[in-house]
């Protein structure tokens, strides 16, 4: 059910980039992000997070069709502050799929046996939309604008990704050994039989001459019918 794929760098983008933003205020915010298809087959998502117990979100998991996007909703829980939430992440899984409409039982087999190089992963921090700004607020932003820890996640984000493609690529290598082992081992046996087959002919020349050549011919078609073919053809 899963669609090969060796670009899972490319598999999803999620907006906002790594962050799940609640309001400072609001005793029960909602947190929307959207997960947008860049991959030529459908995506299977899953969203895991560090503390179910303090959220829902809807929808947790499913099937996005190529170039198409959904809306996820993280809502706190009740009585959860968004206070309470700054330590918590989020982590969207996603893997290329072969077609669109999987059941809820499909995609619960497909997450037990997908192999961890076809899985791309994204994680999102939980942050709040009216922080109030540190005291050493210009120490801590570079001159892009971006605070340091935003780029941390990013660079979190693109060193996952690295390994990712980086197992890829160790299991194309193993295959193609796997592969050249194969072709090698069935020339030798393609070889194995010809000598077989030559050694048999040979054989059956001698022989003719001492026990004629329809019983030859006999013992050759029951030991190897390719052998009689030839045979029949010789004579």
């Amino acid at each position: 059910m899963v669609c090969g794929s060796s670009q899972l760098v490319d598999l999803i983008s999620v907006c906002p980039y790594g962050e799940v933003r609640f309001k400072c205020d609001a005793p029960r915010s909602r947190a929307p992000f959207t997960i947008t298809n860049t991959h030529r087959c459908p995506v299977a998502f899953k969203i895991k997070t560090t503390s179910p117990e303090k959220f829902r979100v809807r929808p947790s998991c499913g099937v996005i069709a190529c170039g198409c996007s959904i809306t996820v909703e993280v809502a706190l829980c009740e009585g959860v502050s968004p206070r309470h939430v700054l330590c918590d992440k989020f982590l969207v899984v996603a893997t290329p799929v072969q077609r669109e409409n999987v059941c809820q039982k499909e995609l619960c087999r497909l997450w037990k046996c997908v192999p961890q190089e076809q899985r791309f992963e994204h994680r999102l921090r939980c942050v709040l939309d009216a922080e109030p700004a540190p005291a050493r607020a210009c120490a801590d932003v570079p001159s892009s604008g971006l605070p340091l820890r935003c780029l941390a996640d990013k660079l979190e984000c693109l060193m996952d990704r690295v390994c990712a493609r980086q197992r890829l690529v160790e299991r194309s290598a193993r295959l193609q050994e796997q592969n050249h082992r194969l072709i090698t081992s069935c020339l030798y046996i393609l070889a194995a039989l010809a000598v077989a087959n030559a050694a048999l002919i040979l054989i059956a020349y001698r022989a003719v001459s001492e026990y004629g050549g329809g019983l030859v011919f006999g013992l050759i078609r029951r030991v190897s019918p390719s052998c009689a073919s030839l045979w029949s053809w010789l004579l």
